[in-house]
């Protein structure tokens, strides 16, 4: 899967994540849902694939694609992965930084 890694500024309106519930954000880079945390964005078809961050799963990627539906992380390295019935399993690296989104865009492959 080729995916493409923007880094963002600003906090995120969450869904939920590895810190606790969701929330909102006015979008400036010094408003954070959580003290040191950062979130992350996926723009990855198929949407209904599952979303697991360092082995737990999160939730699927349609939860976390649009401009208010980011996952709220601990800032730091993390694993991700991608699983969708017919299609490759994906895994990849992210390190995020807090106060910042980081937003990956791609298709996975069908087996």
């Amino acid at each position: 899967m080729k995916l493409l890694m923007n880094m963002l500024t600003g906090g995120g309106g969450g869904a939920g994540g590895l810190l606790g519930g969701g929330g909102s954000s006015s979008g400036s880079s010094s408003s954070q849902i959580y003290p040191g945390s950062g979130s992350l964005r996926l723009k990855v078809k198929p949407r209904n694939a599952e979303v697991f961050i360092d082995g737990l799963s999160v939730g699927t990627i349609d939860s976390f694609d649009g401009v208010f539906q980011r996952l709220d992380v601990q800032a730091g390295p993390h694993k991700i992965e991608l699983r969708a019935e017919g299609y490759q399993t994906e895994q990849f690296d992210v390190i995020v930084t807090s106060g910042e989104t980081v937003t990956y865009k791609g298709d996975m492959k069908r087996r």
